[in-house]
């Protein structure tokens, strides 16, 4: 009689057991939710373009996205709006505007990445604001490529996530420190189907008072890059009834320090003589400044060659002495140079013979005097 009992009551036993499962089951526990958290525009102190910029925004709400259920960028600009709406100026400071976007929205976590660069370091602080705590990551980072900042912010967001207990969904205290409000007018609704035109000219202006402006630099690497390497080609000429002088120059230079070659020709005309010089020279220069610059050289005679004749003879030499000084000003628009110079130099050829009896001048030919010189140049 018994084991009959217990056999009519294993089905509705059974069938107790399996409603009561299958309720448990159908919502599931608020502790395996992910909180919400808000990520603030990230804020530039220095020259970081805004390419680079939009991608450290990316990186951070791809790094915290997996442990957190990210507001949209929409309604986090609504509250924003509302906030600034609802406090005198003189409160709209940073913490009371974040506490009440928080309440707005009903959101513990709120993430705000500073970003500071001076020189070639760049200062990366990541900061976490809940209505019970504060806390704050930084990192450093010296010339550094752009993947190079997204992993350095990667790692920063997972270090401060593993700080954070995110095994249940955060609940707002029921009171908040008191902000003094607007009085007057209450306060006005967002209108969700604002334009997009103008919710874009209200994040502009907000921007511009949270943050210094940041010089468009993503060509940074370019244009502050020293150009070491020069090209030079100056030349000078002067004419007048007897004489022709013409001079050229051509140069290399690293660091400032430069190597060149140059040439002179000399001829003058007498009614004795015609005097016909050459002379080619080794040049050591050293040149200051990058747009604008200033040049030093001194030559060396390296070879030369003189003829003087004469009405019945021919007097020659290869015996060439000498040096000329070169001051040379420069100016650099993209990397083409115009120069301007003056060249004082001083020459004297000896040993001078004629090669037919023998015959020789006793006295040395001297040219001295100077010359403005004119030419182009690149840097790279």
């Amino acid at each position: 009689m018994t084991v009959f009992k217990i056999t009519r009551l294993l089905p509705i036993f059974v069938f107790t057991s399996i409603l009561i499962s299958s309720c448990s089951s159908k919502a599931p526990t608020p502790g395996l939710q992910k909180p919400t958290a808000l990520i603030a525009p990230v804020v530039v102190i220095g020259e970081i373009s805004t390419a680079r910029k939009k991608i450290l925004q990316n990186t951070l709400h791809e790094s915290l996205s997996g442990e957190f259920r990210i507001v949209s960028e929409e309604r986090f600009e609504k509250a924003q709006e509302q906030a600034s709406q609802e406090l005198d100026d003189e409160e709209c400071t940073e913490d009371p505007c974040i506490m009440l976007i928080q309440e707005l929205l009903q959101v513990e976590h709120l993430f705000k990445l500073e970003v500071i660069q001076k020189g070639r370091i760049i200062q990366f602080n990541l900061k976490l604001s809940t209505l019970h705590e504060k806390k704050n990551k930084t990192d450093f980072c010296k010339k550094c490529t752009t993947r190079q900042l997204r992993d350095r912010v990667s790692t920063l967001t997972k270090s401060l996530i593993e700080e954070i207990e995110t095994s249940g969904v955060a609940v707002l205290p029921e009171s908040r420190p008191a902000i003094k409000k607007k009085i007057g007018t209450p306060p006005k609704q967002v209108d969700p189907e604002k334009s997009d035109q103008s919710k874009r000219k209200t994040m502009l202006a907000r921007e511009a008072k949270l943050q210094p402006q940041e010089p468009e630099t993503e060509k940074e690497d370019q244009t502050n890059v020293t150009k070491n390497f020069r090209i030079r080609t100056l030349g000078g000429y002067s004419s007048s009834n007897s004489t022709n002088v013409v001079s050229g120059t051509i140069s290399f230079s690293w660091n400032g320090l430069g190597l060149g070659f140059s040439n002179l020709a000399y001829k003058k005309i007498s009614p004795s003589f015609v005097y016909d010089m050459k002379a080619s020279f080794y040049e050591l220069s050293y040149t200051l400044g990058q747009n604008w610059s200033l040049g030093l050289a001194v030559g060396l005679v390296g070879n030369g060659m003189g003829n003087i004749d004469t009405s019945d003879a021919r007097y020659e030499t290869i015996k060439t002495s000498g040096a000329y000084y070169t001051g040379v000003l420069g100016g650099a628009i993209a990397g083409f140079e115009g120069l301007l110079g003056y060249q004082a130099l001083q020459l004297k050829y000896s040993d001078l013979k004629n090669n037919a009896d023998g015959s020789s001048l006793s006295t040395p030919f001297e040219i001295k005097g100077g010359l403005f010189l004119f030419g182009l140049g690149f840097q790279f």
